[in-house]
Order: C-alpha cells, then structure tokens, then sequence
C-alpha cells in the first residue's frame, strides 16, 4: 500500500497547489484563497494509523474576550455538519476546520483526497466570514450562524 504523504503530494501536484513540509513530521503546508479570505491549510498524514487529516486554519486567532462567542459558533457551526468539524483551542483562540479518513486498506487516491480537501476548504469558506464578524465586532454566535446558514435570498 502506498504511503499517505504520497498520496496527498501527488493530489497537490495534480491539482496544482503550492505546498511543503510542515514544522510537524508527516504534515504538509499549503495555503487557500476562497471568495471569503485567505488561510492556511495542513495535511496531516499519520501514517501509524492510516488516516489522513486535513485543516484550515482561520487566519485569526480569537482574542480572550471573544472565545465564549467563538466557541459557542463552533459548536452550532458543527450541529447538522455532515462531513468535517469545527475545532477551537482554548489555550490560543485558533479556530480551525477539520476533515479526515481512516484509510486503513485502501489507498489515497486523487478523487478520495480532492473530497476531504474540497469538503474542508468550502466549509472554512462559507463560515469564515461569521468567525470574522464575531472576531472584529459585536455580532453575537446567533447571529453570526443565521447570517452564513440563512443568507438574505
């Protein structure tokens, strides 16, 4: 079976994305640009277990004051989410977006790594401008939700 890493570089070169390693062993760097913003992405490839995960990491971190908020938009981002998960750290206010698959038996293939990569880019897209309205001023987590999930038609 072939390595995870090999799979992931070889869907980076298909579909032509900028990336190198990562600080962590087994982990690529790559960035995203979407009609929302800019971030950065990490493929991380734990080979050990054979899974691969994949984040977008917001391009803000949360300040102290805004992380009730922010975690509170997490967890109702995450409600109803079928593929992927928001992910908050406490201890720095990162938000990021997280999608994986055991890949136990089976290998990366372009189309299998294009899905967990697309599913997690276009959902830090749809959500980042909520995360940045709480973030930079006084939108409330309610708000923030009903304006990316119930957009004005």
């Amino acid at each position: 079976m072939a390595r995870i890493q090999d799979g992931m570089e070889a869907f980076f070169k298909k579909d032509e994305w900028t990336y190198g390693p990562g600080r962590i062993a087994s982990t690529l760097v790559t960035g995203f640009a979407g009609d929302s913003g800019r971030w950065t992405c990490l493929a991380y490839c734990a080979e050990d277990s054979q899974q691969l995960m994949f984040y977008s990491v917001c391009p803000v971190n949360s300040p102290p004051e805004k992380l009730a908020s922010i975690s509170e938009f997490t967890h109702r981002a995450n409600y109803g989410l079928h593929v992927g998960n928001f992910e908050l750290d406490l201890s720095d206010g990162e938000v990021r977006f997280k999608t994986s698959v055991d890949l136990e038996g089976s290998d990366a293939s372009f189309e299998l790594v294009r899905n967990v990569v697309y599913a997690n880019v276009m959902q830090m897209d749809r959500y980042l401008p909520g995360i940045l309205d709480i973030i930079h001023g006084d939108t409330t987590a309610a708000q923030a939700i009903e304006k990316v999930e119930n957009p004005p038609s």
